[in-house]
């Protein structure tokens, strides 16, 4: 009897540690995983209209693991309320955090680890997303007439889906380059839009095909619709239309990420009109936010990812073996220490159960949810002077506005419309007629 004490402690003793290493391993993401509060230093002090304190507060309380994503949805709401000022500031808040280093930081270790879920790590956005943030932020450039600062923001945007992982869907959005060729032209460089124009055109004679293979329908474009952009073009309208892309779990753990169309997604184009019918015209649609997240191909994560759900399944065959090996050890004991051997057995197979619950396989599904789904294109030259604009997209109201264009070949005034279920216009602020409400 004394000779099975000792065996007795050193199994009860293991059951403890499985215990305790249980408890550790529960406790650790929680304690770990807490975000710094605070907002990003661009934003300290900064004040917002009414209505928008949410943005702020969001900002401040999930810290900088979400900076980038309130950021850019501060933008939007910054943009449709026409406070140019604020949308700068949030974008290029938000474009200094996209290009810091990401590799190196804890969130980006800890998102590695198989207890940590991968939504721990610093959000900068998927590829379109990233893109995104610098077209905003060109077309805004745009409105201003800094053509130089537009034309970087753009070339950075085609960088950033060169990070796409099919190499056959990097750097193929046709916006980026045809808002060069704009650059170009304003900048009186024909040759370099002549350039940038025929990569544009080179893109979206694929890009009808590519869409309907995708997903089954037509999207009116073509590229003979879109003009070289000359200096004598005094207006362009860039409108949006649609939802954002959504992102979704896929795989038995949620190990992936996959994209579905967003609630409001449609190919159609948005209806332009200018002085009621003194121009009334489809706005052809230049790019698909949907296509590019749709196929931008597995992400460098996904292999980290996946070795994370080689240790969950490793450990729930364990789970199943050990507790299996237990209860028919413990059935079949003749003595005591057989026994406990089966019940050792079985304490092990709950510290599998409990070590394959804590490894953390959800994939990250954050996402900026105030994109379009299609971006459309028109560029002309119209009678200067002061011009009510209609940008009809969708079932919702008209978004309208008004604003002076200027002379053909003096300037070029840079109109956007914003997605939403009440869509607006961004008119740029010294066009806005004086006296009126700025729409």
């Amino acid at each position: 009897m004394n000779g099975l004490m000792p065996r007795r402690m050193l199994l009860a003793g293991r059951l403890l540690l499985f215990a305790a290493v249980a408890l550790v391993l529960t406790a650790a993401p929680g304690c770990v995983a807490r975000s710094q509060g605070g907002k990003p230093p661009g934003m300290v002090g900064v004040e917002v209209p009414e209505g928008m304190g949410g943005y702020l507060t969001r900002l401040a309380s999930e810290g900088e693991r979400n900076w980038v994503l309130h950021l850019n949805e501060l933008a939007v709401e910054a943009m449709r309320r026409g406070d140019h000022d604020l949308a700068r500031r949030a974008l290029d808040e938000s474009i200094l955090n996209i290009n810091a280093v990401f590799g190196t930081t804890p969130e980006a270790a800890r998102a590695r680890s198989i207890f940590f879920a991968e939504d721990v790590k610093l959000f900068k956005g998927d590829p379109y997303e990233r893109s995104m943030t610098f077209l905003l932020r060109g077309l805004l450039y745009m409105q201003d007439r800094d053509w130089e600062n537009a034309r970087a923001m753009f070339r950075s945007g085609i960088l950033q889906d060169s990070f796409a992982e099919e190499e056959q869907h990097r750097a193929d959005w046709a916006i980026f380059d045809y808002l060069i060729a704009v650059c170009e032209a304003q900048l009186r460089r024909p040759f370099y839009a002549e350039q940038a124009y025929a990569r544009s055109q080179g893109i979206l004679e694929d890009f009808p095909a590519r869409y309907r293979e995708l997903t089954g329908r037509s999207i009116s474009t073509a590229p003979e619709i879109f003009a070289l952009p000359v200096r004598e073009h005094n207006l362009l309208v860039v409108t949006q239309v649609g939802s954002a892309p959504r992102k979704v779990r896929a795989g038995r753990y949620g190990q992936y990420q996959a994209v579905e169309r967003g609630a409001r997604g449609t190919p159609s184009p948005a209806l332009l009109r200018i002085d009621g019918d003194m121009l009334r015209t489809n706005v052809p649609i230049i790019d698909s936010v949907y296509y590019q997240a749709a196929t931008r191909g597995g992400r460098p994560f996904d292999a980290i990812q996946g070795r994370k759900v080689i240790v969950k399944e490793a450990s729930e065959i364990l789970t199943v073996a050990s507790l299996y090996s237990g209860m028919v050890v413990m059935d079949a004991a003749g003595n005591q220490d057989t026994a406990l051997v089966g019940l050792g057995l079985v304490g092990a197979g709950i510290a599998f159960a409990i070590f394959a619950e804590l490894v953390q396989t959800k994939a990250d599904v954050r996402q900026w949810t105030s994109l379009p789904d299609t971006v459309g294109v028109y560029m002309d030259t119209v009678p200067a002077g002061r011009r009510h604009v209609s940008v009809s997209a969708g079932s919702g109201p008209p978004a309208t506005g008004e604003l002076y264009v200027p002379e053909p070949g003096e300037d070029l005034a840079v109109v956007v419309q914003l997605p939403g279920n009440h869509s607006t216009l961004l008119v740029p602020p010294d066009l806005i007629p004086k006296g009126d409400p700025e729409p």
